[in-house]
């Protein structure tokens, strides 16, 4: 992490970023159980230290942020001045110049897959999340953007040719229509450890993890 981190730093210094997007599992293992949590020092702090680094980070939560507290990942938005996340999805817009902006869509993918919201005792936080009440909003929210471009970012890909993970079918059938049916640009994923850019045959989204 260590390492990334450092070429995360000196690509900064050419591209001088805006702000920083997370696609969830930060917290690798246990999620964090409070706002001070060890981890917060030990997987983030001490480790995106480069100045380059110290601008707006926009995070989502993972599944093993699930393991743990998930609202101190968002509590933590108080303590932290570029730790940036107000709730478990939000929305925001980013001017690119005077004719041009972007809406980035921050989701909770967790929820929709039925491995996690089966497995309470694992996943605590997950009974009080409604994937459906979810989707109403994701569809809310993308029917009234009028931005250039819309990019939505979760955890999960809906696609991916990993041999371990592979595809998330909950999100093929609930999310996916969404994505395509308000011509999102691009969807932005992790949970896989490998880095995938992909095009579904007859679509002009790009689905990258």
């Amino acid at each position: 992490q260590k390492d990334v981190a450092e070429q995360m730093g000196i690509m900064s210094e050419s591209i001088e970023p805006d702000f920083i997007i997370s696609s969830g599992d930060c917290f690798h293992g246990n999620g964090v159980r409070s706002t001070t949590d060890p981890m917060w020092f030990s997987n983030f702090e001490s480790i995106y230290t480069h100045p380059g680094l110290h601008c707006d980070w926009y995070p989502v939560l993972g599944n093993h942020e699930y393991h743990g507290n998930t609202q101190a990942v968002i509590d933590y938005s108080t303590i932290s001045r570029r730790w940036n996340m107000p709730a478990h999805y939000y929305t925001l817009v980013k001017k690119i110049d005077d004719s041009c902006s972007l809406r980035l869509i921050f989701i909770d993918t967790t929820p929709f897959v039925s491995e996690y919201r089966l497995d309470s005792i694992n996943y605590p936080d997950i009974i009080r999340q409604d994937w459906k009440r979810q989707l109403i909003w994701i569809d809310s929210v993308l029917a009234s953007s009028s931005e250039k471009w819309k990019i939505v970012i979760g955890h999960h890909p809906c696609y991916s040719i990993d041999n371990k993970h592979g595809n998330t079918p909950e999100l093929i059938v609930n999310l996916n229509p969404l994505l395509v049916k308000y011509n999102v640009d691009a969807y932005f994923s992790g949970h896989i450890h490998n880095f995938q850019h992909l095009r579904i045959p007859g679509s002009e989204m790009e689905y990258i993890i």
